[in-house]
């Protein structure tokens, strides 16, 4: 990975062939002490993990197969005290079909990914709400 610091608050990432792009992502966020903020992104996958939630678990939709990532977008905040990206993608097939859903672990870049992380000044943790079943802003 390659990064520059283009002003105060915003990052430009270029990720590279092999890549994970959720441990990557979640490195520099640490290495950078970056608590919250927003993340985009674009290009190719050459495998990818993303994850449906059917209102109970994050049920994975897996493949290693070359894909173009049309769109990734999230948010960052702290989960347990450390820096985390909640992002999710769309991605596109040589058909031009589309699939989207919840970024995981297991999206390794084919040829590049270039990232846009944006710091936000005020720190937001995430904590478990029993209602919805998922781990969301405490605001």
């Amino acid at each position: 990975m390659k990064y520059k610091k283009v002003d105060e608050h915003t990052y430009f990432l270029r990720l590279t062939k092999g890549e994970d792009i959720f441990e990557t992502i979640t490195s520099f966020l640490k290495r950078e002490e970056i608590t919250s903020g927003e993340v985009r992104a674009i290009g190719s996958l050459e495998e990818y993990c993303l994850a449906y939630f059917d209102g109970n678990e994050y049920l994975p939709i897996q493949k290693k197969e070359h894909v173009e990532l049309v769109s990734l977008m999230g948010n960052i905040s702290l989960k347990d005290g450390e820096p985390f990206p909640h992002m999710h993608a769309v991605i596109s097939s040589i058909t031009g079909a589309c699939i989207g859903g919840h970024v995981l672990p297991g999206n390794i870049v084919s040829y590049v990914v270039e990232v846009i992380i944006t710091q936000f000044s005020e720190s937001v943790e995430r904590k478990f709400d029993h209602s919805s079943n998922l781990v969301l802003w405490d605001i």
